[in-house]
């Protein structure tokens, strides 16, 4: 199981809080993030432009990435 601070060091982000307010849809994702998120996840960049906070919890359970608070 990946915890968000490695998935931030992966995304090339300064912090696991940031990579915890995007999986929640708390902050945007810019079109440069969901370049980096498709080479991590193989997921399209129009599904992270596009996606909801019902979506983006659901792959955040996909990935098995372990949620902090």
């Amino acid at each position: 199981m990946m915890t968000q601070k490695q998935i931030a060091k992966l995304l090339g982000v300064k912090s696991q809080s940031h990579v915890s307010l995007l999986f929640k849809g708390d902050r945007s994702i810019t079109y440069s993030m969901a370049k980096r998120l498709k080479n991590f996840t193989n997921i399209s960049t129009d599904f992270w432009m596009e996606a909801e906070k019902e979506d983006l919890k659901r792959i955040l359970k996909s990935l098995n990435i372990k949620e902090v608070a």
